[in-house]
Order: structure tokens, then C-alpha cells, then sequence
């Protein structure tokens, strides 16, 4: 709504926003351009379509625009990957300034069609009323197409920009081998503080404090600042005060819930990295094994997963396991694949980031999950590495404040997937010792909810053994470790 010419909330006094901590990440996209493929041939290839070939001028345009997105296909070919600093590399930037050129003045011929001009068509205002209804239908294409053709090259000037307040990076997608260029805003908090205006905000999430504290999850909005180019008292000056409110939970944790966090792990990181992956997957098939299944596995990448689901399929069959049944993340649509992790009560779910939030699954149908470790963003992420960087420019922790902010909020997202209802109880495992021996750990321990700990595995899968036994019972046993 924010980018619309049309927006529906502009005589609103009240804006309430859900699930505010995605707000960002959906902001920066909104407000971000892409240059792809896909965007090529939906948006180059459709303007070709609608000109007609007699309109000499036109045809002409579209044949240069044609082949302009031909050279920016080549030019995405095997890109290379990371964030762009300075000017484009020269194979891509003509083909794009080119792009742009005749992108515009077909936009105007367009518009000079939906005219009746010089290039609009020869039937225009006469013949049969099913010509007309025709007509009008395909100057209303021809608009539609000049819209599309602006965006592009609203997209090809921000790519093109070397704007310090946009972030420019290139990524290679694994199934192909052509890439996209990606500009996406530095900060949008600043922007949608302007744009609310003096409505009235109310934003709410389960996630939206991390250790306790609101702060990092306001100033993500701009609620804490004043734009300094506006003068105090003009009318659209930014108010940055508001107010944080934590109403608790219905849920009593420490009853239904356990913290299984192990010391004596390897870290993912460093050379402890493929000891970690090992470790993961024998940890994981001992827990399933102690709860019969009924476990979401949850992993920080697409190849984890696999791994997983693989291992667990092995392992089950070679050592008798039963009927257990492994479901992964990607094998069926995500509303599918959820229906039949709900209703076979011992099956186990391996999925990535695209279940860590929005999964609602209660029952002993998911009585165990299990995180392989911390969701931080890739440290090569462009756009994080660029927040961070500013961040630390001004003083403050930029690590803190964009990655263990972000990750914060992520890993209590996929901790929530336990207990979704007051009779469900269950123990979530994250499979991450850093949790214990970084400073960060702290911050994160203090964001998840207060469920009793133990880093002690016999304890953990005995805890989960009673509670499959028990079947009924309506606490989780209090083993001390």
C-alpha cells in the first residue's frame, strides 16, 4: 500500500500491524528493486507483443529494446556475486543505459497510442462497436505496458545509482547460470515513520523484543528518530516517542515445556564445522528415536535439510526404527506437507527457514523440535553486512544490533513451533553451544521463552521417552540436571 498510486489506508487515523517483526525485511522489498530474468522477459517480452508491426517507429523501438534485454541476459550471465560499490561492470552498465533509452521512448509511444496520435492505431474511433471494445481493451494493454516499462527503468536507475542510501549487490541463482542485480534501501525505518504520518501505530508480534527490550525492533521502524532536515514545527514533523508493552503469555513454560541446549558440542564454526554437521544428525536420530517421531527439525539451509531427511531415512531403516516417516521441506507444497506432519502423529518433519514462523501444528503430533543452530544471516549478506557497517560507523555494536537482533527474533520464531496450545508440552533442542560460551548467547537465551533448562542429553531423551510412555499426563517431568 505504501508503494501504490491508489492506497487504501490514506484517510485511516489507526494502522495496526501483525507479525511487525517481518516489517522490514517486507519493507525493504517493497522499496528495493530487482533486475532478473524473469523481470526481462515478463516485461520487455510483453511490450514487444502489444506493438504493432505496421507502425514502422514503434516496431523499430521494440526490436532495440528486444535486443538491448538480450545483452543484459548476457551480461547476468555467471555475474559476479557480492555487493556492488562503485560503477556497474561495463558489460552490463551500456546494455542497461541502453535498456533505459528505449524503454522510455516506447513508453511514450505507447502513450501516444492510448491518444490516437500520429502512432496510434488506424482504427481508432471508428468501425463496429466489437472493434471498439477491441480497441479499448488493447490501449488499455498498451497502458498497462507503459507502467511495466517505467518501473524498469525505475529499477535500472537505482541499479545504475551509486546512492549511498541504497545497498546494490549481485547474487547467482544455483539453478541457473544467470544472475540478478538487487537494490534495496540501507534503512527503512526513517521512510515508514514519514509515511505513517500522524496516524496512530499499533504493531504486535510474539517476537517483537529481544532480551526484553523493544528498542531494536523500534528503531527498525524510526520510531526513535527525528528527521533533521525537518524543521520542529512543521506539521508533518516525525514524534518518536512510543511505548513498549509485554502482556505475557498464556502458556505456563516451565510446565510444559524444556530447554535442551548441549555444552560438549561441536560449534558450527571454524574447523569444528563438519564435526558440528556430524554431530547434528547422530543427536538428531537419537532424539526422533526417544520420541517416536513426532519431531519438526528445523535447519538454516536447503542442503541441511536434505542431509538430514537423508540421514534419517538411513538410519531408521538400518536400525529397525519402525514406522516412522520422514517428511522434507520442499517434497510437497508447504500446506500439504503440514496436513500430513498433523496427522501421522510419529512422523518427522525436516524443513528450513521457510517453517521456522507460521507453522501451527499442536499436539503430540510435534512434541519435539529441534533447531541445528543460531538463524544468524550469512555474514556475506549485502544488505546485513551493509547495516551492520554502518552501525559500527556510528558508534554502536553493529554485530549486535543487525545480527543477533535478526537472529533474536528468527530462533524464537522457530522455538514457538512447540507449544501452540495450553495441553501441549514437548522439548525444544537447539543443537548450538555458542548459546553457552558467546556473550550473544546470553541476549538470545533471555529472548526465548522461560522454559525449564537442561543441557544434559540422558536428560533430555529420557524427559522425551516418559512423555511419549505417559501418553496423558499433564506435566513434563521435572528431571534436575
Amino acid at each position: 500500500d505504501l508503494i501504490s498510486p491508489n492506497p487504501l489506508f490514506g484517510d485511516r487515523d489507526l494502522v495496526v500491524v501483525d507479525e511487525v517483526h517481518e516489517l522490514e525485511r517486507y519493507l525493504s522489498n517493497a522499496w528495493g528493486y530487482c533486475i532478473s530474468p524473469e523481470l526481462l522477459d515478463r516485461v520487455v517480452g510483453t511490450a514487444v507483443r502489444r506493438v504493432p508491426p505496421k507502425l514502422e517507429g514503434p516496431a523499430r523501438l521494440a526490436r532495440h529494446l528486444a535486443a538491448d534485454a538480450e545483452a543484459v541476459l548476457a551480461g547476468l550471465r555467471e555475474p559476479e556475486p557480492g555487493r556492488l560499490t562503485g560503477p556497474l561492470p561495463s558489460r552490463i552498465d551500456g546494455a542497461l543505459a541502453s535498456l533505459r533509452t528505449h524503454a522510455k521512448e516506447l513508453a511514450d509511444a505507447f502513450d501516444r497510442m492510448a491518444e490516437g496520435g500520429p502512432a496510434g492505431s488506424a482504427s481508432a474511433g471508428s468501425g463496429s462497436s466489437g472493434t471498439q471494445d477491441a480497441d479499448r481493451l488493447l490501449a488499455a494493454a498498451r497502458l498497462a505496458s507503459r507502467a511495466q516499462l517505467q518501473e524498469l527503468n525505475e529499477a535500472i536507475d537505482a541499479l545504475r545509482s551509486e546512492d549511498s542510501g541504497m545497498v546494490r549487490w549481485a547474487e547467482v541463482q544455483p539453478e541457473r547460470d544467470q544472475g540478478r542485480l538487487w537494490a534495496a534501501p540501507l534503512e527503512v525505518g526513517r521512510r515508514f515513520r514519514r509515511e505513517l504520518g500522524d496516524r496512530v501505530l499499533v504493531a504486535t508480534s510474539a517476537t517483537a523484543s529481544v532480551a526484553g527490550d523493544f528498542e531494536p525492533m523500534a528503531a527498525a521502524l524510526g520510531l526513535d528518530e527525528i528527521d533533521s532536515d525537518q524543521d520542529d514545527d512543521a506539521p508533518d514533523a516525525v514524534d518518536p516517542g512510543w511505548l513498549g508493552v509485554d502482556v505475557g503469555s498464556p502458556f505456563d513454560y516451565r510446565q510444559q515445556a524444556i530447554l535442551y541446549v548441549p555444552r560438549n558440542f561441536p560449534a558450527p564454526i571454524g574447523r569444528e564445522r563438519t564435526d558440528h554437521s556430524a554431530a547434528v544428525l547422530d543427536e538428531l536420530t537419537d532424539l526422533v528415536q526417544a520420541a517416536g517421531g513426532r519431531t519438526l527439525a528445523l535447519f538454516t539451509t536447503t542442503a541441511a535439510t536434505r542431509r538430514a531427511a537423508g540421514h534419517l531415512r538411513a538410519a531408521l531403516r538400518n536400525n529397525g526404527g519402525g514406522p516412522i516417516s520422514i517428511l522434507e521441506h520442499g517434497e510437497l507444497p508447504a500446506p500439504a506437507l503440514t496436513a500430513e506432519f498433523a496427522e501421522d502423529e510419529t512422523s518427522v518433519l525436516c524443513a528450513t527457514m521457510g517453517m521456522w514462523s507460521g507453522l501451527d501444528v499442536a499436539g503430540p503430533a510435534c512434541s519435539l523440535v529441534v533447531i541445528d543452530k543460531i538463524p544468524f544471516a550469512p555474514m556475506d549478506d549485502p544488505l546485513s553486512a551493509a547495516r551492520r557497517e554502518r552501525s559500527d560507523q556510528t558508534g554502536r555494536d553493529g554485530f549486535h544490533e543487525v545480527y543477533v537482533t535478526r537472529a533474536a527474533l528468527m530462533l524464537t520464531q522457530g522455538v514457538g513451533r512447540l507449544i501452540r496450545r495450553r495441553q501441549d508440552r514437548g522439548l525444544v533442542a537447539i543443537l548450538d553451544p555458542r548459546l553457552h560460551t558467546k556473550r550473544y548467547g546470553v541476549a538470545l537465551l533471555r529472548s526465548l521463552p522461560p522454559m525449564w533448562r537442561t543441557s544434559d542429553p540422558a536428560v533430555a531423551r529420557a524427559a522425551l521417552s516418559r512423555l511419549v510412555a505417559e501418553n496423558g499426563s499433564t506435566d513434563l517431568p521435572a528431571t534436575a540436571s
